[in-house]
């Protein structure tokens, strides 16, 4: 995909966020889909009685109109993870791409709400563990752009965004406070980190990874490692947990300044 300027003259854009499946029971996930328009009319839904057998039939907006991008990606509300999966445009450039990435970080899922948004690699999965079949053989060069880098060094790795441009270095060192638990509640069972932090600059990225016995299968995600952007002096991270819950295991979640997992500045234990 070549990267291009956008013309000059540019139409009206308007930007539509779809709900089309709902997994319920999986930890609040749902696959969406954000659609972006060039000429500002809104897509008017007909009631499920419309007859479309006889006039008057559907117009153009019904029929799709003048979508010319559309970006497909998974939520999960109790981890507040936006995960990306598939894109596409239908324009001379990848402008109306870049305008969806831009409503959708920062209107729909803003980091300073609490949410990570990250792109898929080449091997896709939605956050309850599906997989999905991904149309694009080199996304890379659109998100590098973008300014995503990738988490870690596997070939299926997520490309992650951090702070841009980054946050100005606190003069004061900063100090960090990590404390787990796991909380049992009717819909979902999770282990919940509570993060406090002092001198911190806003949208610091912390990068985090589970290790001793908590395995990929006692998370509904399946995800043991991460990156969680922190916005206030106590923030949370919230790992959903596989029922039933196995008693016993202990855990421990680690946390690093940086994407390679080198330079540590605490961690916390965790017992089923």
């Amino acid at each position: 995909m070549a990267i291009r300027r956008p013309s000059i003259a540019s139409p009206d854009w308007l930007f539509q966020d779809f709900l089309y499946q709902e997994a319920s029971g999986l930890g609040g996930s749902e696959l969406r889909y954000l659609q972006i328009k060039w000429d500002g009319e809104r897509y008017t839904r007909q009631s499920q009685t419309f007859d479309y057998s006889n006039p008057p039939y559907a117009n153009a907006e019904q029929r799709g109109g003048s979508i010319v991008g559309q970006i497909d990606y998974d939520i999960n509300a109790s981890t507040k993870l936006i995960t990306i999966y598939a894109w596409d445009t239908n324009w001379r450039d990848e402008w109306p791409l870049r305008l969806g990435i831009n409503y959708l970080t920062q209107c729909l899922y803003p980091p300073t709400s609490g949410y990570t948004i990250r792109v898929a690699g080449n091997e896709v999965y939605t956050s309850a563990g599906e997989a999905l079949e991904d149309p694009n053989d080199f996304p890379y060069a659109f998100w590098v752009s973008e300014q995503y880098g990738v988490l870690s060094n596997e070939p299926d790795s997520y490309l992650v965004r951090t702070a841009s441009p980054p946050s100005a270095p606190s003069p004061l060192p900063v100090v960090y406070g990590f404390d787990a638990t796991v909380l049992i509640t009717v819909p979902d069972t999770y282990i919940l980190v509570t993060i406090t932090s002092t001198n911190l600059p806003l949208q610091t990225p912390l990068y985090w990874k589970i290790t001793g016995g908590i395995t990929t299968e006692m998370l509904t995600t399946g995800i043991t490692q991460g990156v969680k952007l922190l916005n206030s002096d106590t923030e949370f991270l919230q790992l959903s947990l596989v029922r039933p819950v196995p008693v016993g295991p202990i855990g421990y979640i680690e946390f690093y300044t940086d994407q390679n997992y080198t330079k540590i500045v605490g961690t916390t234990m965790v017992t089923l």
